[in-house]
């Protein structure tokens, strides 16, 4: 069965992909939980976590009372009273762990919040253009790179210029975005929600010390995006199953730790071709992987009036 026919006979399945970013999220936010009472009962961080399992739940099922952005903000507030409130416990806590939880949650929930923001406004308009600040948008990704830095509790860092790279554990993060309608770029939100995906998953495949390149450019009648790493690979004779739903490349199950559930490429497959895009996987075991995307740009009046109005 094609993807296409697949999602619309399993709507809460489509709706698990759609959401793959802020599941991901939600799911750092529970193992931030879990590292902090470790093997102790703590009834605070468990009802937090009680809250997360039902947050889970409603974004399979997108309820959006549950959703509600006032509600992700009022969780996003439990989570950074925490420290205040075990501070006043019985728990007993690692004060490494809680140095740690501290230091990265604040950031976690600005995140958090921003995805949900996005989420509401896809629901509101799916199919819409947005226009980006370029120096904006790649602001954006640099504190989604530095989130990522920061989760990863000083195992890697992740450098723009290969100058700053000091030892085997440094990622080399090239990022480059070009518009003819400079300093503007034009995206659904989708779009850039695949691009995410597409560079945690080739940060996740690729060991320290490897490189991750990342390229966008914007003609008059195109959008092309390239996210190519130097990692793991794929098996050539997998190849044509990883935009399957839930599928794992064989290589990544015996030596990728992940939370994942496997739909990253299912998802950007998804959504390229609901744009009318087309979607290129290669890829070389050992090697490392590249994933490209056109999208034609929409005949949209806002897009038309801005290229009237340069």
């Amino acid at each position: 069965m094609e993807i296409t026919e697949l999602l619309k006979s399993d709507p809460e399945r489509a709706a698990e992909i759609d959401m793959h970013s802020v599941i991901n999220l939600v799911s750092v936010i529970s193992s931030q939980l879990q590292m902090l009472m470790g093997d102790s009962e703590c009834e605070p961080i468990n009802s937090l976590l009680k809250q997360n399992r039902h947050m889970l739940e409603a974004i399979k099922t997108q309820d959006k009372e549950v959703l509600s952005l006032q509600k992700i903000y009022l969780y996003g507030d439990a989570l950074l009273a925490l420290p205040g409130i075990l501070a006043e416990s019985d728990c007993r806590i690692d004060d490494q762990d809680l140095a740690f939880y501290r230091e990265s949650i604040s950031d976690i929930v600005k995140v958090m919040r921003v995805r949900f923001k996005e989420v509401w406004q896809k629901w509101e308009n799916p199919t819409e253009w947005l226009v980006y600040d370029i120096d904006q948008f790649k602001y954006d990704f640099s504190r989604f790179f530095g989130a990522m830095e920061k989760n990863s509790r000083g195992r890697y860092r992740i450098v723009k210029n290969i100058a700053a790279v000091t030892d085997g554990q440094d990622y080399l993060l090239n990022f480059e975005v070009d518009s003819i309608f400079k300093p503007r770029l034009f995206m659904p939100l989708s779009v850039k929600d695949v691009i995410r995906d597409l560079a945690a998953n080739a940060r996740k495949y690729t060991e320290p010390g490897g490189t991750i390149d990342i390229g966008i450019m914007q003609t008059e009648t195109m959008l092309r995006v390239v996210v190519r790493d130097s990692g793991i690979g794929i098996p050539k004779d997998e190849l044509h199953r990883v935009v399957e739903f839930g599928y794992r490349a064989s290589n990544v199950k015996t030596k990728i730790r992940t939370m994942g559930g496997g739909f990253g490429l299912t998802k950007a497959c998804t959504v390229v071709l609901a744009f009318g895009g087309r979607i290129w996987i290669e890829s070389e075991e050992g090697e490392g992987t590249a994933v490209k995307i056109e999208l034609p740009l929409p005949s949209t009046q806002h897009i038309q009036n801005y290229k009237l109005n340069t």
